[in-house]
């Protein structure tokens, strides 16, 4: 797949290279076939983060069965491949760890918007995701890399 990097908040500064690099590495050399449905792509994703050592999925809080996709150390990751309104749900998920000291920084991973269109309509997309930070740079204030993905 292709990968596209986006830094938020000084993200590179607080999640190690080594980190960034293997997950860009593993995410650019899956090669689902474009036919692939959404859901096996989600699969095909998180088996690779799996190997790569992440968790399962980690609640937010004790009091709900609200998670966010995965976490390696004290770093939150989401992936989102759904509706675009998600995205917002998925930020403010991360920002609450953040704020509550559970982790230090996050990785989001999501489709471009060229990929965005391959799995459906009002799919969530990097490019979106992306200008979206910036508007809300001073609210989002957790330190984030943005992977954006697409089958080549």
């Amino acid at each position: 797949m292709n990968i596209f990097t986006h830094i938020h908040n000084h993200g590179d500064q607080k999640i190690s290279p080594n980190l960034c690099g293997q997950l860009e590495l593993a995410l650019s050399h899956l090669t689902p076939r474009q036919s692939l449905p959404t859901r096996a792509l989600r699969v095909l994703i998180i088996d690779e983060l799996t190997h790569l050592g992440w968790s399962d999925r980690i609640k937010v809080s004790t009091k709900t069965n609200i998670t966010v996709t995965s976490q390696f150390g004290d770093i939150g990751l989401c992936l989102q491949t759904g509706n675009m309104g998600r995205f917002y749900a998925d930020i403010l998920k991360l920002q609450t760890l953040f704020r509550e000291d559970s982790i230090k920084a996050g990785i989001y991973v999501i489709p471009t918007k060229a990929e965005a269109k391959n799995i459906g309509s009002n799919i969530a997309h990097y490019d979106r995701f992306v200008e979206e930070l910036n508007v809300f740079a001073k609210t989002i204030t957790i330190p984030l890399i943005v992977f954006g993905f697409e089958r080549g």
